[in-house]
């Protein structure tokens, strides 16, 4: 990874562990994330696979990439 990329990296995992995005939370589109971060996509791409292959994210058919951990909310038995 780049400076740039790994600044990505940095940025979006800090997001997750202050708690901007909670368990099951749905982070914004890459389109979105790419004009606000100032990155383009393919790198986006890397960022996101290595947080999914640190356990931070799941992806969805790449159509959308939600955080992991605990269950937002507690489920009934």
């Amino acid at each position: 990874m780049g400076p740039k990329t790994q600044r990505v990296y940095e940025k979006i995992r800090s997001w997750i562990e202050a708690g901007k995005y909670g368990p099951g939370d749905k982070l914004p589109s890459e389109r979105t994330l790419s004009a606000d971060l100032e990155i383009g996509r393919t790198a986006l791409r890397q960022v996101l696979n290595r947080l999914a292959n640190e356990r931070f994210i799941k992806a969805y058919d790449r159509s959308s990439y939600r955080i992991l951990g605990s269950e937002p909310f507690p489920t009934c038995p």
